[in-house]
């Protein structure tokens, strides 16, 4: 039987490598079987880059879990007396993925961030570095609610029925593989992760305002190198009102650079309120 899965499972992978609705593969923590819109997939999953294989990364929604390195802090709501008022539905947040999130954000496991980052794979002295990048990976998945990320996994998967009574071949865009380089800005976002464990002047952590400094450094300094001057543009030659958007080199998915770079922020604006609490995740 377990050969027969196994055999099953390898046909998953061996199928075209951008049809993600067919891949199958093994949860990296439990070995439960998961189907491409099911589970936490890696973009890359079937795909090779560079000098590497596919990663074949996969889990359980619930398995992919925060890192044990190194303590952060979330926000949670308390009462006058202290007590946390977190409702039932809540009580998972930040404290593990969810099926599907890949269908909604982009996801590359922290095997695929790492060889990006590093250039080549982790050693036993990188747990801290591999730790902010699973923190950075659960950050970004919680930009949206759980019940939104099962509308959008429910509504692709009716998406794929009805074509499939159609006889209709799928035409869903492919989630991966991404380039051997950070179009995402991780490198900025696990920065300001770690910096936020740092003592700050009032609680054993740095508040938000403090850690977005660090992405504003980089986002200027980006605008005065070469690739960043080159791609200004400014509206009507002068100062741009606040409403304008200022644009640089487009990435993957419509997104500038400088956009990617303030993608921590809509995470942690999105389901954190500073000042946080100290709260272990």
């Amino acid at each position: 039987m377990l050969s027969f899965i196994s055999l099953f499972v390898a046909l998953g992978r061996l199928s075209n490598t951008q049809e993600y609705w067919n891949w199958i593969g093994n949860c990296a923590q439990c070995g439960r079987v998961k189907t491409g819109i099911q589970g936490l997939f890696c973009s890359n999953f079937a795909s090779s880059r560079g000098c590497w294989t596919a990663c074949n990364s996969v889990w359980c929604g619930e398995c992919y879990t925060p890192p044990t390195e190194i303590t952060f802090y979330h926000y949670q709501p308390t009462d006058e007396t202290g007590f946390c008022w977190l409702p039932d539905k809540d009580e998972q947040r930040h404290k593990c993925a969810r099926d599907g999130d890949h269908l909604l954000t982009p996801f590359q496991c922290d095997l695929c961030v790492f060889r990006t980052l590093m250039g080549r794979n982790p050693t036993p002295q990188d747990g801290l570095l591999s730790a902010c990048i699973c923190q950075v990976n659960l950050d970004a998945l919680w930009g949206r609610e759980a019940t939104t990320v099962q509308a959008n996994q429910r509504s692709i998967g009716q998406v794929l029925r009805m074509w499939n009574r159609l006889r209709v071949p799928p035409n869903l865009p492919a989630l991966g593989p991404h380039p051997l380089h950070d179009t995402f800005r991780y490198g900025i976002a696990i920065a300001m992760i770690l910096k936020s464990t740092d003592k700050g002047r009032y609680a054993p952590y740095q508040q938000f305002e403090t850690i977005r400094k660090l992405r504003s450094g980089f986002t200027n300094t980006y605008m005065s190198s070469l690739v960043g001057s080159t791609n200004f543009h400014t509206v009507g030659g002068g100062t741009l009102p606040s409403t304008t958007s200022v644009s640089v080199p487009p990435t993957p998915y419509g997104l500038s650079d400088s956009q990617r770079v303030a993608s921590v922020e809509w995470a942690r604006k999105s389901v954190r309120t500073p000042p946080f609490p100290p709260q272990s995740s």
